[in-house]
């Protein structure tokens, strides 16, 4: 699993190109991840290592280009269901636009007994800053092998002796009043954004 934040393109595909030579055959899965605005010149890489003497690993590299989320939720899903003894499903999602909620409902329906999990990519190359409505942003990137800007990456963790317990807290305590949410459209920032709160612009309310 590879982790990266803060250095170029350049240093990434050298340090993908270092792998090889020093791993050969490994098997890599990995995001960019959201840049801490407390630390604004961290460069980070973060490797971590796992070995499995009697489990599979199956890495899935899927675009959300062509049929997008959709195609991409049906090929894991039909991957899934086509391996024997699959344990846990690691997923990476990747890009502005890619509807990470459409996606999980899809790849995961029938397999309700098997742990996905995983993060959603952010941040990206420290040399492929652009603007997006006023912030400073680079394209966010998965690693499959190589990059990926748009869908997911994904590792099918699978074997007789293999067991993933997976838990989670979702949610929210709730405070004040009850008021109505107006989902904002599906733009820079996927289908996670708020446009208004009671009728109000969303950033006048919360």
């Amino acid at each position: 699993l590879l982790f990266l934040d803060g250095i170029s393109r350049d240093e990434a595909e050298a340090l993908l190109r270092q792998m090889d030579e020093a791993l050969p055959g490994v098997m890599r899965a990995g995001i960019t991840l959201y840049p801490r605005p407390d630390v604004p010149a961290m460069r980070l890489v973060r490797l971590s290592l796992l070995y499995f003497e009697r489990s599979d690993l199956h890495l899935l590299r899927l675009s959300g280009a062509g049929e997008g989320a959709e195609g991409a939720a049906r090929a894991l899903n039909e991957a899934v269901a086509a391996t024997q003894q699959v344990a846990g499903v690691l997923v990476f999602p990747v890009g502005f636009t890619f509807p990470c909620s459409r996606f999980m409902e899809l790849a995961t329906a029938g397999h309700e007994e098997i742990p996905f999990f995983g993060a959603v990519a952010y941040g990206g190359f420290s040399d492929e800053l652009r603007d997006i409505k006023g912030v400073r942003v680079a394209r966010p990137m998965a690693i499959g092998g190589d990059f990926l800007a748009e869908g997911v990456v994904a590792v099918l963790f699978a074997g007789a002796e293999l067991s993933v317990k997976a838990d989670y807290i979702l949610g929210w305590k709730p405070i004040g009043r009850a008021m109505e949410v107006t989902h904002g459209a599906r733009g820079a920032f996927g289908d996670t954004t708020i446009s208004k709160i009671d009728g109000l612009p969303a950033i006048s309310i919360y």
